[in-house]
């Protein structure tokens, strides 16, 4: 088995080398999803200023959070009346990414709690406050929803009791059921996406966690984002381990961390490495990474200018260097002669 494995990262390897030859480029492949998690808008964007960064850096797509409280900003359930100062900074972000060629997806249910059933209503309401959104500001909608409920992360996920956890996950599929219906009968088409735990379709081939099969998940959702870290160490081989299974029968966008790379361009050669490994795969939507403002630090890290201490230290070094070769060069010259 071990044997096996190896040849067949090896031959993953070798296969990703050529594509990444044949394409030449270290951002994606064309049509592939380069996304990112987006938080802290209702703190204060610089719209112009962030678009920009997600410009420069190949960005097509992001999950906006919307928070719980902030979701709210978009209109006061009960009054109808709308936040105008946060709707008129929101569309404004949208209308900016829309032309610079990036889609923006609503991210709520950013908390656990709304797998249980009886938090399912609120939860719809949170849904529909985005829906109402979009009605009203057409020009500058949102492209997608995505929820971010993460069951595993309750407190009562029990790492033993898994007739219960399969219980807990039920009750999530029947949440994104009700989501679906209201975004089916939206006047608007949007794309629905939900995070998953890498392992459960793993687990339900197990025979432990039945509702964890992703032809169960995909039921209900466009999009799978299995969340690919937390102990992958930053080796792409090993997330396409761990989601290829997702991939091979549903649609799929592989959530990575950026906090398990050392660097921006470490990002970039993974992304490079998984769209090679799928290409082909009509399933395979491309990544998105966790999050936006670890990416863009290691991003401004890696275009930052050296310290001219740094400069200094490596253009001395250099002259030296040339300055022995040319000795080392004129004393053979003159032993030669």
């Amino acid at each position: 088995m071990y044997i096996f494995q190896n040849m067949r990262r090896l031959q993953l390897i070798v296969g990703c080398f050529i594509v990444f030859m044949l394409t030449g480029s270290g951002i994606g492949m064309a049509n592939t999803v380069n996304g990112v998690w987006m938080y802290g808008f209702e703190d204060g964007f610089d719209n112009a200023e962030e678009v920009g960064y997600l410009s420069d850096m190949g960005i097509n797509q992001i999950y906006l959070s919307m928070g719980i409280a902030e979701n709210h900003k978009l209109i006061d359930q009960g009054s109808g009346s709308y936040d105008g100062t946060y709707t008129a900074g929101l569309s404004d972000f949208i209308t900016r990414s829309n032309n610079a060629g990036i889609s923006v997806h609503a991210m709520t249910l950013e908390d656990p709690v709304f797998t249980y059933t009886d938090n399912h209503a609120a939860g719809f309401g949170l849904v529909d406050n985005i829906l109402s959104y979009n009605t009203s500001n057409s020009g500058a909608a949102f492209d997608g929803i995505h929820i971010n409920v993460d069951p595993w992360t309750l407190g009562d996920w029990d790492p033993v009791d898994w007739v219960y956890n399969n219980n807990l996950l039920g009750q999530y599929i029947d949440l994104t059921s009700g989501i679906s219906d209201q975004i089916t009968t939206h006047s608007q088409p949007l794309e629905f996406s939900a995070t998953i735990a890498w392992w459960f379709n793993e687990e339900a081939n197990n025979g432990i966690l039945t509702n964890g099969y992703t032809t169960t998940l995909t039921e209900n959702v466009d999009v799978l984002v299995p969340l690919v870290y937390d102990g992958v160490g930053g080796s792409w081989l090993d997330i396409v381990d761990r989601a290829g299974d997702e991939i091979s029968e549903a649609p799929t966008l592989i959530g990575i961390g950026a906090h398990e790379f050392t660097s921006y361009s470490d990002v970039i050669n993974a992304q490079t490495g998984l769209d090679a490994a799928f290409s082909g795969n009509s399933n395979y939507m491309g990544t998105s990474v966790f999050k936006y403002d670890s990416l863009k630090t290691q991003y401004l890290t890696s275009v930052a200018p050296e310290p001219i201490s740094s400069i200094l230290f490596l253009t001395g070094g250099a002259t030296l260097g040339l300055r022995r070769y040319v000795r080392r060069r004129n004393n053979k010259n003159l032993q030669s002669t």
